[in-house]
Order: C-alpha cells, then sequence, then structure tokens
C-alpha cells in the first residue's frame, strides 16, 4: 500500500510581511498561504476586510488589532505559495486627499487670447462718372481692429499632487476641462475677418446684405435648427483667458493599490496686449 498522504502544511515562520507604498506614511501587507491547502472557490472579494478572509489559516490576534479594517486588494503566486495583499480602507474624502504636493516646470503652449474684436468707421472719396458729367462722393469704409494676447510656449510652473487608494478612481474624476481654441472667420460690409486659433468671448458678425434669406437646397443636407441670416455667431470658447487647469490625470496599479498623478500648469506672467 502507498504511503497515506501527508497533510497540507500550515503557513509557518515568514507569512505576515508589512510592505512600503509610494505613500511614505502609510504601509499595506501581505499574507502567506500554501497553494496546497486553498480551494479556488475560497478567493475572496476585492475589498474584502482582513478580519473576515477566512481563507487564511493564520491570522494573529496582533494583526487583526492593527489591521482589521484593511482589505484585500491582490492575490501573487510566489512557488508553493499565494500572497494575498491588503491595503488601507479609505472614504472618498481620504481618497481625494493629496499625500504629497510638489512643483516643477516644462514647457508649454499658451493659445493666443482674442480680447477685442470692432470695426471703425471712415470715408473716402470717390469719383464717379455719369454721362459724361464727372463727380466727387463720399463713401463709407470699414476698417477692422483687434486686440489680442499672442500665443506663447514658455517654461511654466506645474504642481504635482499624488494620491494613492485601494481602488482605482472613477473615470469621471480623471476628466477635466481642458481650453479647445476656435477660429474667428466673418466679414462685415465686405471686409474679411480671420483671426487664427485663439480663445475668445462671443463674436457677432450682422448679415450686411438687404432683406438676406437662406438659400434652400445649397449646403449641409441636414442642417442643424435655428439657421439665422441675419448674423453669424461665433460662441465664446470654454475658456476665454490663460488660467490654471489640470493637464494630465492618471492612474497606475501598484500591488494593487492605485497611485494618481495629477499635474496642473500655472499660467505665465501675462504678456502686453498687441492693438491692430
Amino acid at each position: 500500500m502507498p504511503p497515506p498522504s501527508k497533510p497540507p502544511q500550515q503557513p509557518v515562520g515568514d507569512y505576515f510581511n508589512i510592505l512600503p507604498t509610494p505613500n511614505p506614511n502609510e504601509i499595506m501587507f501581505r499574507v502567506k498561504q500554501p497553494a496546497a491547502i486553498f480551494k479556488s472557490t475560497q478567493m475572496p472579494t476585492i475589498g474584502t476586510p482582513y478580519n473576515q478572509c477566512d481563507i487564511l489559516s493564520v491570522k494573529a490576534v496582533v494583526q487583526l488589532q492593527g489591521y482589521a479594517d484593511y482589505v484585500y486588494v491582490m492575490c501573487q503566486r510566489d512557488k508553493e505559495n499565494m500572497w494575498f495583499y491588503f491595503g488601507k480602507n479609505k472614504t472618498q474624502a481620504e481618497r481625494d486627499t493629496p499625500f504629497r504636493t510638489y512643483y516643477t516646470k516644462q514647457n508649454h503652449p499658451w493659445d493666443a487670447v482674442l480680447e477685442d474684436i470692432y470695426f471703425v468707421k471712415g470715408s473716402k472719396y470717390v469719383t464717379q462718372t455719369l454721362s459724361g458729367s464727372v463727380s466727387v462722393a463720399i463713401e463709407p469704409v470699414y476698417y477692422p481692429r483687434y486686440r489680442y494676447r499672442p500665443a506663447v510656449t514658455v517654461n511654466s510652473l506645474v504642481r504635482i499632487d499624488l494620491y494613492l487608494a485601494e481602488v482605482p478612481w472613477d473615470k469621471a474624476r480623471l476628466r477635466h476641462e481642458q481650453p479647445v481654441p476656435t477660429d474667428v472667420q466673418g466679414s462685415y460690409q465686405g471686409i474679411d475677418v480671420s483671426f487664427p486659433r485663439c480663445l475668445h468671448g462671443k463674436v457677432t458678425f450682422p448679415e450686411a446684405v438687404p432683406g438676406a434669406q437662406v438659400v434652400t437646397g445649397v449646403g449641409m443636407e441636414n442642417p442643424p435648427s435655428g439657421r439665422n441670416p441675419a448674423k453669424m455667431v461665433f460662441p465664446t470658447t470654454n475658456f476665454t483667458d490663460w488660467t490654471t487647469y489640470v493637464l494630465e490625470d492618471e492612474q497606475e496599479p501598484v500591488n494593487g493599490l492605485y497611485l494618481r498623478q495629477k499635474k496642473t500648469i500655472i499660467p505665465p506672467t501675462v504678456p502686453e496686449t498687441v492693438f491692430t
């Protein structure tokens, strides 16, 4: 007869390890469980508190006193053992509080800002010949004027915020509004206006053609509602000036925890406005 099989060994010695995390003020830990006594149906759910993980055959009282509220975040195989990792359980407010903030610099392009656009009205003499008779008339003439801040690329200040959590942040928390500049192209009294991509307030060009009406059957086949032949409007861009905003917000897994880095760009000193 074959010798009776030996019962699976219980973890001995080095079965509870304290581990550092990216946050120097916070630790995590891992617990070893022999793979031979592990059953697939025993796999804990992510977020299960340490004191409720029944798969662990050894849990010292001193460990439960200090780490009972830590939660399961990851499992790894190491030769004949399974290592179960546990991280600190946090409230949403704690997750959203950076454990470290520091500043650095990087080159960053800042969009042009159109601060004002308007027309000035002048006059000019026009010579007319009618039935051999020459006459001089005065007609109005219009000139566009701009007040703007030119686009620049400068070494700008950046604030870095670091966060650590036992669960990933929802995608909505990683979304941040960023400047979306647009062109301003129109005409008034036969004068074309063409300002390149920029941040700007609402710009309106009234229709100068008397009795103008929209011609149907020409242009976009499925146009949006609200065609207005009386004016051309360029809506306000979401940002109208240089301002502080989140440039990048990313997270990555680290030993079952999630390390988040948020980069906030800070505008430079505002240069002098250009008038044309």
